[in-house]
């Protein structure tokens, strides 16, 4: 009989350790969805309208990985949030061409971050550039005759 009775303490012992990995598993899903507030709420890439007078320049971005054409103004291009260098070309037959830099600035979705999923959740957004806003997030750019 005092077999059988420590095999049941057992099962007991078992399946109160199933029940405790289980929870401390949903709790690690929970922080580690939960730690990427600024990639959920803003993405690894922000979209900035670009305009021109006068309209119909041609648009051209180079962020790190070589210029690639964007377009025709009015037009709203695809920034790599973490991209370092990240510039912007716009240019017509018969003026000047323009050009703006964007510089990263930090979100405010940073500081909610911290706040819920800790240092993991600002590494993670870290990494793939979540943590950060172009600045300017609107371009629009007057165009001089040569």
């Amino acid at each position: 009989m005092g077999l059988g009775r420590g095999c049941v303490v057992g099962e007991k012992a078992q399946n109160e350790r199933g029940k405790l990995m289980k929870r401390m598993f949903l709790m690690i899903s929970v922080i580690c969805l939960a730690s990427r507030c600024a990639s959920v709420a803003h993405g690894r890439y922000q979209q900035v309208p670009v305009n021109s007078s006068p309209s119909g320049a041609n648009v051209s971005v180079d962020c790190g990985n070589g210029t690639k054409d964007a377009g025709q103004t009015p037009v709203t291009v695809n920034l790599k949030r973490n991209a370092e260098p990240c510039t912007l070309a716009v240019s017509k037959d018969g003026y000047e061409d323009a050009k703006v830099a964007f510089a990263k600035s930090i979100s405010g979705w940073t500081w909610g971050n911290l706040a819920i999923g800790g240092i993991i959740g600002w590494i993670v957004d870290g990494a793939d550039g979540a943590i950060y806003n172009r600045v300017p997030d609107t371009v629009s750019v007057n165009l001089t005759k040569k």
